[in-house]
């Protein structure tokens, strides 16, 4: 049987905008409903949840609010225009739907939404880094790629080929070289193929495998996946941002991240080493980082 939230608890009663909150509004009110769903209906959809929702918040309230500040971070560090700054935006809307599901049970959804960030992430580092105006329009009317196509083609710019070189002669890996010539290993790619495996659900991925049940309902495991992908995830993208455009500094939450003694929360070796050197090349004080105008 379920049962109301307590009044008390500012959890329990919903708040919806008023007009003159919108940007373009026209200042009327709102029309009354003209087509109310039925109290059955909504309970079917929203109980469950909207118990999740209830759960995660009062047993993991700093880890959701630390990707909610990190989501707010990256929309104000988003540049006018140019390929990055159109690619962040998008990004955004990424990031802030996967915390949504994240928080309310959608693991598996909550999940292959970052894949999309970071499709986008490094197909604009490519065009970015490129000059390749052209190629980000036609993606962006619907042409298709192969997300290790677009690692190729990075790799292939000549500022990206000398930086992997000296990365993957220290470390053994980069971001889109891996070792020995394997490129399976790499940092992007390696996240790309977790990811992928949320977006095909087969095997442990699924929902239910999550869940161990029907659901949503919440899961350990499955907010721990959640939250250190997101992590992981904003951490790449990030530098792949600072990289594209070199005006994108690091605010609170970012560099709160970044610290070497928060990497092993969300990374594994040797990626933690290549999160290291690039955010030490990229932000370093007296670097000789070049300004390119996107």
């Amino acid at each position: 049987m379920v049962k109301k939230v307590d009044l008390e608890d500012f959890r329990a009663i919903r708040r919806v905008l008023e007009p003159d909150d919108f940007a373009l509004t026209d200042g009327k009110p709102d029309p009354p409903p003209t087509d109310l769903i039925s109290q059955e209906a909504w309970d079917h959809i929203m109980t469950l949840p909207g118990h999740v929702a209830i759960t995660t918040t009062s047993h993991q309230g700093s880890r959701i609010a630390l990707l909610n500040d990190l989501s707010s971070e990256w929309v104000f560090s988003i540049p006018g225009g140019g390929i990055t700054g159109q690619a962040m935006m998008e990004i955004w809307d990424n990031l802030e739907s996967s915390i949504f599901n994240t928080i309310h049970g959608h693991y598996k959804t909550a999940l292959t939404i970052l894949r999309v960030a970071l499709e986008t992430s490094v197909f604009a580092a490519r065009c970015a880094l490129a000059g390749d105006q052209a190629q980000w329009e036609r993606w962006n009317s619907g042409a298709e790629f192969k997300f290790g196509n677009a690692c190729d083609e990075i790799l292939r710019l000549p500022e990206v080929k000398a930086r992997e070189d000296e990365v993957t002669g220290q470390l053994g890996i980069g971001i889109f070289r891996g070792t020995a010539g394997s490129r399976r290993d790499a940092w992007a790619r390696s996240l790309y193929g977790r990811l992928c495996r949320y977006s095909h659900a087969r095997g442990d991925t699924t929902d239910t495998s999550i869940w161990n049940s029907n659901g949503p309902v919440y899961s350990a495991h499955g907010l721990k996946t959640c939250y250190e992908t997101f992590l992981e995830t904003y951490a790449l993208v990030l530098v792949l941002a600072r990289w594209s455009q070199g005006r994108i500094g690091l605010k609170r939450n970012g560099k709160l991240i970044l610290r070497q003694e928060s990497l092993p929360v969300y990374l594994e070796e040797p990626f933690q080493a290549v999160v290291a050197y690039y955010r030490d090349w990229l932000w370093r004080p007296h670097g000789r980082r070049p300004r390119r105008a996107v």
